[in-house]
């Protein structure tokens, strides 16, 4: 079935405010550690990221 909410440019997407600095701080923590699973450590970082801001665990 065709996504009736294809984005076709920039100015469709909406990102959040709070998305940059999250992505800075996850990029040097996988920088600092280079852990060889990186979607296992991912796994983790996003739990423990969740946890601290009171958050759920799981994915939306």
């Amino acid at each position: 079935m065709a996504d009736i909410d294809q984005i076709y440019c920039a100015e469709q997407i909406s990102i959040p405010t709070e998305l940059p600095e999250i992505i800075k701080q996850y990029t040097k923590a996988v920088i600092r550690e280079q852990p060889k699973d990186i979607v296992s450590f991912s796994a983790k970082y996003f739990a423990k990221l969740a946890s601290v801001r009171g958050e759920s665990a799981q994915p939306p």
